[in-house]
């Protein structure tokens, strides 16, 4: 039997635990007869299934018949790119005909149907999407893992005026926190900011459970104790399986924890530390293996109690630390202190 758990950027695993929940609320406020909201930010730690979970949403959108479905992939020359990759969608499920859209995008200029040439990227969008508005079909484009550059502001301008003039455009932007905070606090695109974000949450425990039963063949007991190993965490539920899978265990003993740590800290967490200001990095090595007050880490670190609202919203967003609900937080991220230890 193939590894049913799968490790590779952005592929759906076979035991692929779904966010029914989260998928619902994107699902029921883009199919409304009029959507409160046209823009989704969908943002959670790394290795936390942003990826996985937008092709998951995609693929259902895509089952509708109505809906033109658009990923571009490259993230360079972003609004080239989304307009290409919308005119290609188009063609290729024939949701759209090539004599209704008869141009070609590069190497001379584009007309429809003879009528007058387009000369730019935002009359191509035009031209396109009021042939799709015609035929009674919205438009979805999703940019998995925005980054804060020129090219991804300039097409989120072209979005927000292309929404100005009426157009049933939906947009799903993936993201860490530090890629998308800039975004969202920038004036020119004070949209983002009123725009809803989803911070995708642990994984059921009971589902990390079951699966680990189901593809493990461990009992009970023993796929809990391995469910607990990686805190709901996306990526650990998967590198886990996979290293027991590989090995024939059902367990857990040290030699799988060994390589569980290995890669974690090598493939996730030497890029989550990278990331953090002194003083973030000050917070987490303050923490303990257990849950820390906050008033001990304040007092230790010389912060106050504004200051340390705000880092900790950030390393809570960020998906590094969470409340207990006692004034004290602790690591959501599985085995944490452990790198934290391995690096003092």
């Amino acid at each position: 039997m193939e590894n049913p758990f799968m490790t590779a950027f952005g592929r759906e695993p076979v035991n692929y635990i779904p966010r029914l929940s989260d998928r619902q609320i994107i699902v029921n406020s883009f199919t409304a007869t009029k959507p409160k909201n046209h823009v989704y930010l969908i943002s959670g730690a790394r290795g936390s299934g942003k990826t996985v979970f937008l092709a998951n949403i995609l693929d259902f959108f895509r089952t509708l018949p109505d809906w033109l479905v658009c990923d571009p992939g490259i993230k360079t020359d972003l609004s080239e790119m989304v307009a290409a990759s919308l005119l290609d969608t188009a063609l290729r499920t024939h949701q759209l005909l090539p004599s209704e859209l008869d141009f070609s995008f590069h190497g001379r200029s584009i007309s429809l149907n003879g009528r007058e040439q387009i000369n730019s990227v935002f009359a191509l969008f035009q031209r396109i999407l009021d042939v799709a508005k015609s035929k009674g079909k919205r438009v979805l484009i999703a940019i998995d893992e925005i980054e804060d550059t020129s090219d991804a502001k300039d097409f989120i301008e072209l979005y927000q005026t292309l929404r100005q003039q009426g157009y049933q455009l939906m947009l799903l932007l993936t993201g860490i926190y530090e890629n998308i905070r800039p975004l969202r606090h920038d004036p020119i695109l004070s949209f983002l900011y009123r725009s809803p974000t989803i911070y995708l949450s642990p994984l059921s425990t009971k589902a990390i459970t079951d699966g680990y039963i189901i593809y493990l063949g461990s009992s009970k007991d023993q796929a809990k104790a391995l469910a607990a190993l990686t805190k709901g965490y996306a990526f650990g539920y998967q590198l886990l399986g996979e290293i027991l899978f590989d090995s024939g265990k059902r367990e857990d003993d040290i030699e799988a924890l060994a390589i569980y740590d290995e890669k974690l800290f090598e493939m996730v967490y030497g890029k989550v530390l990278s990331e953090l200001s002194r003083a973030e990095r000050n917070i987490v090595f303050s923490m303990g293996p257990q849950a820390t007050g906050v008033k001990g880490i304040c007092s230790n670190l010389g912060i106050s109690n504004f200051d340390w609202s705000a880092y900790q919203d950030r390393l809570t967003k960020m998906g590094i630390i969470q409340s207990t609900g006692d004034e004290s937080v602790e690591f959501a991220l599985p085995r944490f202190f452990e790198f934290i230890e391995a690096h003092r």
